[in-house]
């Protein structure tokens, strides 16, 4: 198991989607604008996670750090905080010098399963 102790759920204080980030996106941008900046970000978020993916199966898990901080930045900035959060989690493992496989293979599992949740949170808008 890790020693990392930045890799804690307990460490995530918060709403999983900040709706004042969302809110004020939506009133500064408009209806049209909103949906097509969600648009970008599932569009984005999906070629991320094939990224992720495909680094999985390869076992170059270094690799990961490109796309998980696109998703962590990306995330943070339309209000998915916890996605966010959960990408700052595998960050902290793909440094470590002896990577826990199995823990970075439910981080990644719970990136994607939180993925789904805010695509569609962020769409009810």
């Amino acid at each position: 198991m890790s020693a990392n102790p930045a890799i804690n759920d307990s460490d995530f204080e918060g709403e999983r989607l900040d709706y004042n980030v969302i809110n004020t996106i939506y009133d500064l941008m408009g209806s049209d604008k909103y949906q097509e900046l969600v648009g970008m970000y599932k569009d984005n978020s999906a070629n991320h996670m094939a990224q992720i993916n495909q680094i999985m199966q390869a076992k170059d898990f270094k690799e990961l750090k490109t796309p998980v901080h696109s998703m962590k930045g990306s995330s943070g900035n339309v209000g998915a905080m916890y996605l966010s959060h959960i990408c700052l989690q595998i960050e902290g493992l793909i440094f470590e010098a002896s990577v826990d496989e199995g823990l970075l293979e439910k981080f990644v599992s719970d990136l994607a399963t939180e993925l789904a949740y805010a695509l569609e949170e962020l769409g009810k808008k």
